[in-house]
């Protein structure tokens, strides 16, 4: 009797500890997720806004390059320059002039001003006669004419632009010279276009991105910094309303996340309240607890002594049968450690430490080609063409592959060009593509032979040839070179271990550079690589041309 009153008082006690302790779980629960959801929440705020100023920046940017370009292409006209520089027609320019530059780019304002300053058209859409300039507006203009005749370069046409302020509104204004179009002559007039940013531009601009209330702010410090027509801060902000989706989500989902902490409050209480009604009724049946427990002693004495026999028996049983097995480990272990079927060689560890070293090494130059084909596929190479001297380049890779041409005795002969030639190309990718065409015709060559390595203009492009008189490349082979994990030898006759990506990344270089690799080859002739590079006077005259 006291002993179970005794086991009730200690439930009873680890009952309510265990309350406590869940309802402690629960609250840090509530509390840990909440401060997981409203991280989060920032989290996502923060990266949303990240990306929404991202697009409006590149958007923005977008505007100006194009009204530059624009009014670049407008200024380069041979009849706009042959107007302004004879006798012009006032009521033509009114009807023709501004309202075809207004209804094809959008354009609210234009003025032409000479190089001494004197605005000689000015026009203002939905005007009949534009609004009168003040002397600040004035020499706003002149300041971004003087600005387009100092940009003005003799091989190109160039046009400056950037945000300015009116007093009708900030516009996006762009200012080009009026030239002929082969851009010969001294320009006298500086044209200019301007393109306000009033609130149906901003709002179908807001609309089109995805952001509310996009507006026009000064003085402020959050939001896109416009600059000016000179690079110069202009003063001006594009700033809108953050979407704010994180917090949104945290509103809709804090009260779920509270009705599931009030949820399970209930439930532990509910529990308490269960707990409760068991002891009560634990109370009433005491008596008969007490009466079945000594009947059932006599059970437990009977069971006790057929339990013992029964565990003899297993223990003997098991005895047996764990006895067996460690007899063996214990004498298979002596048996190598007394080195009775011979002795153990550490010498050959260095031969194991070395073949580690070699396969390592081989594996990682594997894996570095799949992952840098893996790149250039997914991403595209990131390509900076430049002008690139064919033999600073040939030079470097003879110079970085002259072990392994004099471990195989072969002979690097380089034929330079009666002139040093310049190519349009990105001088990295150029030189792996060198590398590996060169590395693949020493590895192929027969011992004591030679490669040959020229280059030459051929019209506007130059083609650089490596030249090798190894095993050659069966037809069937050639045709698939260039794919990932084709070698040029067959699988039974190859020499020199490789996944057969060095083509393949040379051929997805070359793809990215827009030159051309072409292989010649015949069994046991040799093989020929022809790579195949703009040069860079070709390049020169082609703009020139454009222009």
């Amino acid at each position: 009797m006291q002993n179970f009153a005794s086991l009730r008082n200690r439930l009873n006690r680890m009952i309510a500890a265990l309350g406590v302790a869940t309802l402690t779980v629960i609250v840090a629960c509530f509390v840990a997720v909440f401060w997981i959801l409203s991280l989060s929440s920032q989290r996502l705020d923060e990266s949303e806004a990240a990306g929404q100023a991202r697009l409006i920046k590149s958007v923005t940017d977008d505007y100006v390059r194009d009204l530059a370009k624009a009014v670049g292409d407008y200024t380069a006209w041979n009849e706009l320059y042959e107007y302004f520089d004879k006798q012009r027609d006032p009521k033509w320019e009114q009807l023709n002039l501004g309202p075809y530059l207004a209804s094809t780019f959008g354009i609210g304002r234009a003025f032409a001003v000479t190089r001494k300053g004197e605005i000689v058209y000015s026009y203002a859409a939905g005007f009949d006669a534009p609004p009168k300039l003040s002397p600040s507006e004035i020499e706003t203009l002149r300041n971004l004419a003087r600005l387009a005749f100092r940009a003005e370069k003799p091989d190109r046409q160039v046009g400056v632009a950037g945000m300015l302020e009116f007093e009708s509104g900030p516009a996006l204004t762009a200012a080009s010279t009026v030239r002929m179009s082969s851009l010969r002559g001294r320009s006298h007039v500086a044209f200019i276009e301007a393109r306000f940013y009033n609130r149906s531009f901003l709002d179908d601009m807001g609309h089109d991105l995805g952001v509310r209330d996009l507006r026009i702010a000064r003085g402020r410090a959050d939001g896109l910094a416009l600059k000016a027509p000179d690079g110069k801060a202009s003063g001006l902000r594009l700033v809108w309303a953050p979407s704010g989706s994180g917090s949104a989500y945290l509103r809709r989902v804090l009260p779920m996340v509270a009705l599931v902490g009030a949820a399970a409050v209930v439930a532990l209480l509910g529990l308490a309240f269960v707990w409760w009604r068991v002891f009560d009724h634990m109370r009433v049946a005491e008596r008969s607890v007490n009466e079945a427990m000594l009947r059932a002693s006599a059970a437990r004495a009977r069971a006790a002594e057929e339990t013992s026999k029964s565990k003899s028996a297993f223990i003997a049983n098991m005895s047996h049968e764990l006895r067996t097995p460690l007899n063996a480990i214990i004498g298979f272990s002596e048996l190598v450690l007394s080195e009775a079927l011979g002795p153990i060689a550490p010498e050959k560890y260095r031969e194991y430490i070395a073949a580690i070293h070699k396969s390592g090494h081989h594996l990682l130059s594997i894996v570095n080609d799949i992952l840098q084909v893996a790149k250039i596929e997914a991403r595209g190479s990131e390509i900076n063409a430049e002008p690139v001297a064919v033999d600073e380049v040939v030079r470097d890779c003879v110079e970085m592959l002259g072990v392994l041409a004099d471990k195989r005795a072969i002979a690097i002969a380089v034929s330079p060009a009666t002139e040093s030639l310049k190519v349009v190309a990105d001088r990295q990718a150029l030189h792996q593509i060198l590398i590996n065409i060169v590395a693949n015709a020493i590895k192929f060559s027969p011992e004591r032979g030679s490669v040959e390595i020229s280059w030459s203009a051929r019209g506007v492009q130059c083609e650089l040839r490596v030249v090798d008189h190894g095993c050659g490349i069966p037809p069937e082979t050639l045709r698939n070179i260039g794919k990932p994990f084709v070698q040029a030898e067959g699988a039974y006759a190859r020499k020199y271990q490789g996944a057969g990506l060095g083509l393949t990344i040379s051929f997805l270089l070359a793809q990215a550079m827009g030159v051309s690799i072409e292989l010649k080859s015949a069994v046991n002739a040799g093989t020929t690589a022809i790579v195949t590079l703009p040069l860079v006077e070709a390049q020169c005259a082609a703009g020139s041309l454009a222009a």
